[in-house]
């Protein structure tokens, strides 16, 4: 499978390699671009890539650029998760992006690492060590492309009965949507909102 990691610092004057992106390249075997001027980052090509792991620290001020990997490919990408951030502020990353998950990154006296998909499930614990976090990047990639997604059936003839307990299926849709309002407030993201682990019923 061709992986490729960007990271580093990307910025006007030629930016700077980091340690941690080598180190997760080297645990996923993958090709490398690790810090660089600003406009290298813009002309990165992701074409036949097929898990892209995208991380390059870029100065706020700047504006922001999001990659365009394959159909079919896997994207993550990252979130320096700094005091008042939280997993809703890396999933809104994940869907402005159109990736399937996100290394939140703590900073501290050690770095830190948790890697998180789309619908908030929790594939890397808290961790600093990079052996761990490659090998939930690895799981995460071989369950998404093992996944098949089954198609609807529209219901133009006949449509089977209403079940009885509809009315009871209704009001617990009602109690999960009451209960994400309370706890989130208005930032409503669909699965990831009713499958988190505090609003499942």
């Amino acid at each position: 499978m061709k992986t490729l990691v960007v990271g580093g610092n990307f910025d006007s004057s030629g930016g700077k390699k980091s340690g941690i992106v080598t180190k997760l390249a080297e645990a996923l075997g993958a090709e490398v671009i690790n810090g660089g001027p600003l406009d290298d980052l813009r002309s990165i090509n992701l074409a036949g890539f097929r898990l892209v792991i995208w991380m390059p620290n870029i100065a706020n001020n700047e504006d922001k650029f999001y990659p365009k990997k394959d159909i079919g490919a896997v994207l993550i990408c990252s979130k320096i998760m700094r005091s008042g951030y939280t997993h809703w502020d890396s999933g809104t990353r994940i869907f402005r992006m159109n990736a399937n998950a996100v290394i939140e990154i703590y900073v501290d006296s050690l770095v830190r690492f948790m890697l998180i998909d789309a619908l908030n499930n929790v594939w890397v614990e808290e961790t600093h060590d990079i052996e761990k976090l490659a090998d939930g990047i690895k799981q995460l990639e071989a369950w998404t492309n093992s996944s098949l997604r089954v198609a609807s059936i529209s219901c133009l003839t006949e449509c089977p009965p209403v079940p009885e307990d509809l009315a009871s299926f209704v009001q617990m849709i009602r109690i999960v949507a009451n209960k994400v309002t309370t706890e989130n407030g208005p930032r409503y993201f669909g699965n990831a909102s009713t499958r988190c682990m505090k609003t499942f019923p």
